[in-house]
C-alpha cells in the first residue's frame, strides 16, 4: 500500500489569460480551478496554492497505482473543460507530477522536488500531461544541470557548428531550400541532441548570443555560397520565442541579416520558422513579432503543424507562408488511418489558404507516394537527404545544376 502521493499542479497559459484579459479574470479562473479541484478530491485531501499558477496536492490513504491514476486523470479532465467568465469562454491545460511516499522521499522537500522534476517532464509533452517520478528523470535533471554550465562556453570552446537539410519539391525531388540544423559537439560527451540543448540554452539565457551566432553564419554562409556561383534555393532558420520577446529584440534580428548578408539580392532569401507551440505560448507577442518580420518581408514557416493547440482562423493573422507536417504524424503513414486524416486534412487547408506544405522526415517510399499523391508540394527526410555540411550541401546543389543542363 502507498500511504501517500504528493501531486504537482501546474496550469499553462495562465500568464497570456492575465496579460490578455487582466488579473481580475486570471483570479476568478483560479477560484474556479480550485472549486473544480477541490470538489474532486475526498476531504481528508489537501490542497494548496504554492504559486501564481501552481498548486500542491496531499493523496492520502491509497489503495494501490489505480487510485493515483484515475485523480490525476479526472483533475486534467476537469481543467481542461472550458471556463466561462460573463462573455469571455477560456480554455486551459495542465500538467502533473507525481511522487510517492517513501518510494521518492522521505520528506516533504524531496517530495516536492521530485514531483517537481516529473512535472517539467509532462509540461515538455504539451498540455494536460501527467508524470510518475523515475529515478532516470533524476539523472536526466542531473545532465542537465551539467550540460547548462558547459553550453555557457560552448560557442567560445567553437563546439557548435551548422549543417542544412535539403528541402526538396517532391514532383521533380530538385532542392528548392534548406532548413538550418545545429549541432553542438560537446568534448566529453559526444553530440549533444538539439531538442535537448536548445532548451538548455534558453533556460539560462543562452539562447541570445546563440542565436545571433547562428544568423551571423548563415549570413556568411549564404555569401560564400554566392561568391560559388549558386543560388535559386532558400534558406530557413529556426527561431526560439525568445529571440522575438519585444519589438526592438525583432529589430535587432533584422539589422543583424541587412548588415551582415546579400542574401536578398540574390536569390537566397532566409525564412525563418517557429514551431506550433511556440505560437500559442503567448500569441499576441507572437503576432506582433510576426508582423514586423512580415513587413521587412520576411516569410513564416509553422513548423510541427499538427501537434500543437494553435486556432486555424489565425493563420491569415499571423501572416503563414508554409506548414510544415510533423514527422510523428509521417511515421505512420499511409497504413494508421488517423495520421492519414490528419495529413490529407492539414494538406487540404494549406491549399485553401494558399500555403505550401511541407513534409517532415520522410523516410520511406510508401510515405513519399502518399503525400506526393495528397497534393504535399515540398518535403525533407533521409529519403531524400541527411543534414549537409556546407560543402556538401553546395556539391548537391552544383550536381543538381549539371543536371538540369544536360
Amino acid at each position: 500500500m502507498m500511504s501517500l502521493c504528493y501531486y504537482y499542479l501546474t496550469l499553462i497559459v495562465l500568464k497570456n489569460i492575465n496579460d490578455s484579459f487582466g488579473h481580475e479574470v486570471g483570479d476568478q479562473l483560479l477560484v474556479q480551478i480550485t472549486k473544480r479541484v477541490r470538489d474532486i478530491i475526498r476531504k481528508e485531501d489537501f490542497l494548496f496554492r504554492i504559486g501564481s499558477d501552481e498548486f500542491s496536492i496531499v493523496f492520502s490513504k491509497i489503495n494501490g497505482p489505480s487510485d493515483v491514476l484515475t485523480l490525476a486523470k479526472k483533475i486534467l479532465t476537469t481543467i481542461k473543460k472550458s471556463f466561462v467568465f460573463k462573455d469571455k469562454t477560456l480554455a486551459v491545460s495542465s500538467s502533473i507530477g507525481l511522487s510517492h511516499f517513501p518510494a521518492d522521499g522521505n520528506t516533504t522537500m524531496e517530495l516536492y522536488r521530485n514531483a517537481d522534476i516529473a512535472m517539467n517532464q509532462a509540461k515538455q509533452r504539451g498540455g494536460n500531461e501527467f508524470q510518475y517520478f523515475t529515478q532516470e528523470l533524476h539523472q536526466k535533471m542531473i545532465r542537465q544541470i551539467a550540460l547548462s554550465n558547459d553550453i555557457l562556453t560552448a560557442l567560445k570552446n567553437h563546439e557548435l557548428f551548422l549543417v542544412y537539410q535539403p528541402i526538396v519539391d517532391l514532383k521533380t525531388k530538385l532542392i528548392v531550400g534548406a532548413e538550418t540544423l545545429m549541432r553542438w559537439k560537446h568534448p566529453t560527451r559526444g553530440l549533444v541532441p538539439p531538442n535537448e540543448f536548445i532548451a538548455i540554452a534558453e533556460k539560462v539565457g543562452a539562447i541570445g548570443k546563440i542565436g545571433d551566432w547562428l544568423i551571423t553564419q548563415v549570413c556568411i554562409q549564404i555569401d560564400t555560397w554566392i561568391n560559388a556561383g549558386i543560388g535559386n534555393f532558400y534558406i530557413t532558420v529556426n527561431l526560439s520565442p525568445l529571440q522575438l520577446i519585444n519589438e526592438t529584440s525583432v529589430k535587432q534580428l533584422i539589422q543583424r541579416i541587412n548588415t551582415c548578408c546579400s542574401c536578398k539580392s540574390h536569390n537566397i532569401p532566409i525564412k525563418f520558422e517557429l514551431t506550433e507551440s511556440d505560437i500559442v505560448q503567448d500569441e499576441q507577442k507572437m503576432t506582433a513579432a510576426l508582423n514586423i518580420l512580415h513587413e521587412a518581408g520576411y516569410e513564416l514557416l509553422i513548423d510541427d503543424f499538427g501537434t500543437g493547440y494553435s486556432s486555424l482562423s489565425r493563420l491569415g493573422v499571423l501572416h503563414v507562408n508554409s506548414l510544415k507536417i510533423d514527422k510523428s504524424l509521417i511515421d505512420d503513414l499511409p497504413s494508421k488511418p488517423e495520421n492519414v486524416k490528419i495529413a490529407k486534412t492539414i494538406i487540404m487547408l494549406a491549399k485553401g489558404l494558399k500555403l505550401d506544405t511541407i513534409a517532415e522526415g520522410i523516410e520511406k517510399e510508401e510515405q513519399f507516394q502518399f503525400l506526393l499523391e495528397n497534393g504535399c508540394q515540398k518535403g525533407q527526410g533521409f529519403l531524400f537527404y541527411r543534414p549537409l555540411d556546407p560543402s556538401a550541401f553546395e556539391l548537391a546543389i552544383l550536381n543538381q545544376n549539371t543536371k538540369a543542363s544536360d
